[in-house]
């Protein structure tokens, strides 16, 4: 399957991250909830319906290897190789490379990447659940891929 590059913009103070896809329509949004000097956890939405958690590591002066990503915009696409499998990749994050939303539920699965789960652990030290979670972003993008009508919300 092949999907356009998305454009991802984030917003650090009302916090929201999008993905837009003009040819499907998609919007991937993250709206970052909670964050401290442990991580930063906000939601995953796609056409504006929920899908899961993401947990980032806490804001620390856009550091590679330490820090959530900063506000911005940014392009997408989906990677497939790799030990971690699908995943969808920012690119253009000021001073970082390779920054993804990908499988894991710790901080140590991460070296400033995104990582979505279905649950989240009393301290926001971790997401459960991590590879269902992906597998729901997966399953509603091909979704909007193979039927363009899907792109709008959901009631």
């Amino acid at each position: 399957m092949n999907i356009k590059p998305l454009v991802t913009v984030v917003r650090f103070a009302g916090v929201a991250l999008s993905a837009l896809s003009s040819d499907q329509g998609v919007s991937i949004e993250i709206e970052r909830k909670h964050s401290d000097s442990k991580s930063t956890l906000g939601y995953l939405s796609i056409n504006g319906n929920p899908i899961c958690y993401v947990m980032e590591k806490p804001w620390r002066g856009n550091y590679p290897f330490m820090s959530s990503i900063p506000k911005g915009t940014y392009e997408a696409k989906i990677r497939k190789d790799g030990s971690l499998g699908w995943r969808i990749q920012l690119e253009g994050v000021p001073q970082r490379e390779e920054i993804q939303i990908h499988v894991g539920n710790k901080q140590d699965d991460s070296v400033g990447c995104l990582l979505p789960g279905l649950s989240v652990s009393e301290d926001f030290t971790e997401v459960h659940e991590s590879r269902k979670a992906i597998g729901k972003i997966r399953e509603t993008l091909d979704a909007i891929v193979e039927d363009p009508r899907r792109a709008s919300p959901l009631p």
